[in-house]
């Protein structure tokens, strides 16, 4: 997919895109993805709006290549792009996916994609963002996917975990690991420090934290569990307010510059 194609994609979408990494060029029928979404206990498509007329030729191309559906009050338009998604963009996510150890051999000799978009949808980022990922997981499962990149984190996943841990995701049942990066390194010996890609999509701040000392599990639960909280309940930490696991846990969070070439400011937090 060419730049050109994925910004008018992405602008043409309410939300944001998703990307369904296929081992060989083929555009599930609505059919495949209706059976696909019973499976999953999701509500089926229905057949979308006729599109506007066109040369033949253009016409017969376009309806080869895109599918078309009313899916969850709103229009979803799946594109099939008969070439790899550029690898440019791939290779770093799937470097870093410490969740998915294989995904750089699993992902490069991947043949063909689908862009995924959502228009005209009910509800806000949460409500999209759910909406987006049960399309996902219906698409890769009936096409039978390699992987998935999903493109507001920005990260990559099996078929099997995304397809796996969409199901009964709720507002109050997030699957956050699907859509927030955890990005997770060590600048100093004896210190490790995260930062997240993927919160900004819900209106709210990134989180960093620098050289702790901390286990690296016990960072990652913490920021887990944060992500999920300003996730549905929006920017609501304040400069200098506390947050922790336990009442006795007093960390402080600040809203500061990122150490890592990022606009805005972030919220770091501080043991």
């Amino acid at each position: 997919m060419t730049d050109e194609n994925q910004a008018e994609a992405a602008e043409g979408s309410s939300f944001g895109l998703s990307f369904v990494l296929l081992p060989e060029v083929w555009l599930p029928t609505l059919d495949a993805l209706n059976a696909a979404l019973t499976a999953q206990g999701v509500a089926p498509a229905s057949p979308g709006e006729p599109s506007e007329p066109s040369e033949p030729s253009e016409e017969a191309e376009a309806a080869n290549r895109i599918l078309s559906c009313q899916f969850e009050g709103g229009s979803a338009f799946v594109s099939m792009m008969p070439a790899p998604f550029p690898w440019n963009d791939l290779a770093g996510p799937a470097a870093t996916a410490w969740w998915w150890p294989e995904a750089t051999e699993a992902l490069e000799g991947h043949a063909a994609h689908l862009v995924v978009a959502l228009r005209n949808t009910e509800g806000d980022a949460l409500d999209q963002t759910l909406r987006l990922t049960r399309l996902t997981a219906a698409l890769a499962e009936a096409a039978g996917a390699v992987g998935i990149y999903w493109g507001n984190g920005p990260l990559v996943h099996s078929r099997e975990t995304f397809v796996a841990d969409s199901k009964g995701a709720s507002r109050e049942e997030l699957p956050v690991h699907l859509w927030v990066e955890q990005r997770m390194f060590s600048t100093r010996e004896g210190t490790v420090s995260v930062f997240t890609s993927g919160l900004a999509t819900f209106g709210t701040m990134e989180i960093e934290i620098r050289e702790s000392t901390d286990q690296p599990s016990d960072l990652l639960e913490l920021v887990f569990g944060l992500s999920g909280y300003l996730i549905q309940h929006g920017p609501v930490i304040e400069d200098g307010d506390t947050v922790g696991g336990t009442p006795e846990e007093k960390i402080v969070a600040r809203h500061l510059p990122s150490e890592w070439e990022r606009e805005g400011p972030v919220l770091v937090l501080e043991f």
